[in-house]
């Protein structure tokens, strides 16, 4: 009841334009119940570690009626009054009573203001009307979707729910069976232009010289694009590699180690460069090591490519609001491989190697125990997490967070018989949430 009390005082000072404390409100102050609301739940997470999934917040941000507004406000000194957060407030602050710092959060918020993202609703599936063509660059994509305009939590269930839940449409039929068809028709072809890359490399001259070299690269580069085009039909709604409405061109272009990149050697496997709404995937076939550089195989450099589609598709139509931005080190992450990515990432990989023997084993070297999370992202994401924290940059955002079992895309992590397993669970929105080791009972039985 007191909590209440101190919540009624600190909103009577929004309404009045004056703070808690009595003092009037700078300019720019709170002006909307809601919007004081919506930043109090920001404020639990910041302040206490509060493990709430973002839809939620998301749904707060829109929250109109009188009636939905006393709901919500019910919420608030549930939360208040919630054991946990007062034995996690009393570890963290001893010395500081709950009235006070209830203020100093309020305080916090009321002077540094965040901007509330306007976030547009995923739109409802729908099928292109014209036929499908891996060659064509002209048809529109199959959902329309608008850059830099949704949640990352909503964007990755609704990009992965229909092949995870085991529902393919005619289009994305299509798409696997051509890509098989690429796959193992060029694998043949790479092989033998790896085999020519390595000798010019023993004999240090410059390769692809030859006019049987030069035309084996510009075909493998043909090939690496239909793989592209397959997959974005497949995975992403077409919407990296088929033209938007009101756009002149794809807003992904590829360049490979087969043409424009063929006299250069990487640092890494590939990258993406991303500005505005458009983005530019590298990948390499010659990387460089301490010694000399070497040759990438040809299912390196597929897993590569659909690795680098991941982050555009993502640096595209992720929310880069503030709002958003805040809590980036639990979606996107700082370097772009945060729980977002690897959710996403490892379940078209999983969904990929089930389609034929010849991928069942792509990308395993790099994949944690347990199922397709890519170890190497993650290492990446710990190091930029830990440069932030020793750059003391962190205090922008929201604090890192594990995943809720009320999740609909968990990432969990766990010793099970001694190993450490890391995987990623999808859940049916409105299908019962499990026990949070229900998981540990479902890898054994795999």
């Amino acid at each position: 009841m007191r909590q209440a009390l101190v919540w009624a005082k600190a909103i009577n000072g929004i309404v009045s334009q004056t703070r808690p404390d009595g003092h009037p409100a700078r300019p720019g102050g709170f002006k909307t119940l809601v919007e004081f609301l919506s930043l109090y739940v920001e404020g639990l997470t910041y302040f206490w570690g509060a493990y709430f999934d973002d839809s939620l917040l998301d749904k707060f941000q829109y929250i109109a009626s009188p009636v939905n507004l006393f709901q919500l406000f019910y919420l608030v000194i549930n939360d208040l009054n919630s054991q946990t957060k007062r034995r996690h407030l009393k570890h963290q602050t001893p010395n500081i009573n709950m009235e006070n710092q209830v203020f100093l959060q309020f305080h916090e918020f009321h002077c540094k203001r965040t901007e509330i993202c306007h976030l547009v609703s995923f739109p409802e599936p729908g099928i292109h009307q014209q036929a499908y063509s891996a060659k064509s660059i002209q048809l529109r994509p199959f959902l329309p979707l608008i850059p830099g305009t949704y949640n990352a939590t909503q964007l990755a269930y609704e990009t992965v729910k229909d092949f995870a839940e085991g529902l393919v449409h005619g289009y994305q039929r299509s798409a696997r069976d051509n890509f098989l068809t690429y796959y193992i028709q060029a694998a043949l072809r790479a092989d033998v232009f790896r085999a020519w890359q390595q000798n010019a490399l023993q004999q240090r001259r410059r390769f692809p010289l030859s006019v049987d070299e030069l035309a084996a690269a510009a075909i493998l580069d043909n090939y690496l694009h239909d793989l592209m085009k397959c997959l974005d039909d497949c995975f992403f709604f077409g919407t990296l590699t088929r033209v938007h409405q009101g756009h002149q061109a794809p807003c992904v272009q590829l360049s490979t180690g087969y043409h424009v990149l063929r006299d250069e050697a990487g640092i890494k496997y590939g990258e993406t460069i991303s500005k505005g709404n458009s983005s530019h995937i590298k990948v390499w076939t010659l990387t460089a090591s301490s010694l000399c550089a070497e040759t990438v195989p040809w299912s390196t450099i597929v897993s590569t490519l659909m690795h680098e589609m991941t982050h555009a598709y993502l640096n595209t139509f992720v929310c880069n609001g503030e709002q958003c931005t805040r809590n980036s080190i639990n979606t996107v992450g700082l370097s772009g491989h945060g729980n977002t990515f690897l959710k996403v990432h490892a379940l078209i990989l999983q969904q990929m190697r089930s389609w034929h023997t010849v991928l069942a084993d792509m990308d395993s070297a790099c994949s944690l125990e347990g199922g397709c999370v890519d170890g190497y992202s993650c290492a990446i994401e710990n190091e930029a997490y830990r440069q932030a924290m020793l750059a003391d940059s962190l205090r922008n955002f929201l604090p890192l967070r594990a995943d809720s079992p009320n999740q609909l895309l968990r990432l969990v992590q766990g010793e099970v018989n001694g190993r450490t397993i890391t995987m990623v669970l999808f859940r049916r929105r409105g299908s019962p949430i499990p026990h949070p080791d229900a998981w540990i009972v479902r890898y054994l039985c795999c």
